[in-house]
């Protein structure tokens, strides 16, 4: 990803954005199952992030390509 900027002090926000995001394994209550849970602190935003995803379902939808979603 490129993100344009003359002077990087102005978009040092994305990148901290970008690394908000945590995980953990968690268990279903009711199966026992094991699963990741992301998570972030609510004082330390993910916007960035998410707007990215979405303006690369966008761009893919735009191009007709095909929707794949993995269930990991």
């Amino acid at each position: 990803m490129v993100i344009p900027a003359a002077d990087p002090s102005k978009v040092d926000w994305i990148v901290e954005q970008f690394c908000n995001i945590e995980a953990e394994i968690a268990k279903l209550k009711s199966t026992g199952q094991t699963y990741r849970k992301y998570f972030h602190q609510t004082e330390r935003p993910d916007d960035a992030l998410h707007s990215c995803n979405y303006a690369e379902i966008a761009a893919d939808i735009s191009k007709g390509g095909e929707m794949w979603w993995f269930n990991c």
